[in-house]
């Protein structure tokens, strides 16, 4: 990562904190169209990736590494993507009472959507609503077909995806968000599986045993934590977007995730408590320095699952909500220390476990602080 690299990549990283206690301070729709939504915010990721793509081309460090090309060419691609869905995707609202029809968004739709029927489901038992689900007719030219929208179930046609938003408080009504993204979301999911594919290699080339075990660990916290989540569904009252298979994956990310960033901070802390030049010292870093790829991994597992799943139920993949925001400075904050062949600094062992003692807090504030200060439409429970 050369100076001019890391100086975006730390701005990058100031400014998404700040732009959350703006947020908190004016409100989600002035930091929206004030930061997230502006010119100067976008050209800020562009010149970000423009400073990478020099860097992977000028840095023969980088070429000789497959894993970590991948890597960087999947960030590239996924903010390509999000580039994408922004100049050329398309998303609106449509409102239908039980027996309208329409084929109008924010632009004439090629179709038209007529609401059959809308119902609300509820937990045995109880009044709470576990689905929101309408059925749709769709026609155009080439005839009539029809559909069913619910939470975290989509309908599709013409590329054009159609999402269950909201309903009327009479139960006769609701709101369908229509997207068309033909281009952002191919491009941007296969950045995600670039992603993946990217820290596999790294992982099972420089400490197979560790990522194996890690794997193993999280896949199985993920599948108990789904079943648990099918098992007392009825019980736990679950909002209906809560309740998708994707949760386990998920949050099982995120706890696997957290806990290896604090075991390695306490390993860090032992670490500066032993001589320097000492064999345990030695062996704490080096542990320290291979459990921060896998954490690293599951980071960024977390996040795109997350938004996989926000995508699929509310036909966007990032809403620059503080929780998101924060778990993406998290990781990049976590993957500073993995540039340790250009950032020289980081080759220190003592700057390595200060660092890694003083990024807890980025965790930390991500767990907990998010949830506690700046509330966001993560706030029914933590990640």
């Amino acid at each position: 990562m050369s100076r001019l690299a890391l100086l975006f990549y730390v701005l990058m990283m100031l400014l998404l904190a700040g732009a959350t206690v703006l947020e908190r301070l004016n409100g989600a729709e002035w930091i929206a169209e004030n930061v997230y939504q502006s010119w100067w915010f976008a050209g800020l990721w562009a010149v970000l990736v423009a400073v990478g793509v020099c860097g992977i081309l000028k840095s023969s460090v980088l070429r000789k590494s497959v894993g970590g090309l991948i890597l960087h060419i999947a960030m590239i691609l996924i903010l390509s993507g999000a580039f994408l869905t922004k100049t050329t995707g398309l998303q609106g609202f449509v409102h239908l009472r039980a027996g309208e029809e329409s084929g109008e968004c924010s632009v004439h739709l090629p179709f038209n959507i007529k609401l059959e029927k809308f119902e609300i489901t509820t937990y045995e038992g109880t009044d709470a609503p576990s689905d929101y689900i309408s059925h749709v007719l769709i026609s155009d030219e080439a005839g009539t077909k029809r559909g069913v929208v619910s939470m975290n179930n989509v309908f599709s046609h013409k590329k054009y995806i159609l999402y269950q938003s909201s309903f009327d408080d009479d139960g006769l009504g609701s709101w369908f968000s229509v997207n068309y993204d033909p281009y952002g979301i191919p491009v941007t999911y296969a950045g995600y599986v670039l992603l993946l594919v990217g820290f596999l290699w790294v992982l099972l080339c420089r400490c197979p045993k560790t990522t194996i075990a890690v794997v193993v660990v999280y896949a199985v916290i993920a599948i108990l934590f789904t079943m648990r989540k099918e098992a007392r569904a009825a019980e736990e009252l679950l909002l209906p977007v809560l309740r998708s298979p994707l949760i386990g994956w998920h949050v099982a990310a995120f706890i696997v995730g957290y806990t290896l960033l604090a075991l390695m901070s306490l390993i860090s802390v032992c670490a500066l408590c032993v001589k320097r030049e000492s064999a345990l010292r030695r062996k704490l870093t080096e542990a320290n320095r291979l459990l921060l790829y896998p954490s690293e991994m599951l980071l960024a597992i977390g996040i795109f699952v997350g938004a996989i799943w926000a995508n699929l139920s509310w036909g966007r993949y990032w809403a620059w909500d503080p929780k998101e925001v924060w778990a993406l400075i998290t990781m990049m904050g976590y993957a500073l220390p993995l540039h340790a062949v250009s950032l020289k600094w980081f080759r220190n062992d003592t700057f390595f476990h200060v660092f890694m003692i003083v990024a807890i807090l980025l965790a930390l504030m991500t767990y907990f602080g998010v949830n506690m200060i700046l509330g966001g439409i993560h706030s029914y429970g933590a990640d």
